[in-house]
């Protein structure tokens, strides 16, 4: 058998294996499919097609189809994609950032320490700030955050909208969205 048939949620997923020819696979798929626990009356479970790592080509994907309808025993799903988890990479800053400093961020990034008052933050990604945010962030990109336990005195501005003197001593996250400066604040924030 070079096909594993799984049972999710009351969806079949048709596990196909990538060693063998494809046209050993669909001879395979055909035998399964007009098998009697297939075949019910008024009954088409829906399946998905896990192909694994195997990419097919226009004729192959054309004689799959082929097959299913030929069978008509099941009702198409869809292909079932790998999820490929990034490994995602955060740089870590120790310390604080000191006033009179200028720093841009482009990658992810934790600041162990604070932003001094006076430091200039220009932020293209991802900022998380351990002791607190005192100085300036500035932005450009849709995509920037800052994350921050204590903001005092701060001034954030993205696209030329600025907030001076924000000051909050709740977890708070500030971003840009829909031409405005997003602060949401509390234990269930979205990062």
């Amino acid at each position: 058998m070079y096909i594993l048939v799984k049972n999710l949620n009351s969806r079949l997923i048709f596990v196909m294996n990538d060693d063998v020819q494809f046209n050993i696979l669909l001879d395979e798929l055909k035998s399964l499919l007009k098998q009697s626990f297939f075949k019910k009356e008024d009954y088409y479970p829906k399946a998905f097609f896990d192909f694994q790592c195997r990419i097919l080509k226009e004729d192959e994907i054309l004689a799959f189809f082929k097959v299913l309808v030929e069978c008509q025993s099941l009702l198409f799903g869809g292909f079932v994609e790998k999820k490929t988890q990034k490994e995602q990479e955060i740089r870590m800053i120790e310390g604080s950032i000191h006033g009179g400093e200028v720093l841009e961020i482009n990658e992810d990034t934790l600041i162990t320490g604070k932003i001094n008052p006076g430091a200039i933050i220009q932020l293209n990604a991802k900022l998380y700030v351990m002791q607190g945010v005192y100085g300036i962030i500035e932005s450009n990109n849709s995509q920037a955050s800052i994350s921050s336990q204590v903001f005092k005195d701060a001034t954030l501005r993205f696209f030329k909208k600025t907030i001076h003197h924000f000051t909050t001593f709740e977890m708070s996250l500030v971003y840009y969205k829909d031409d405005a400066i997003v602060i949401e604040k509390g234990d269930y924030i979205h990062v």
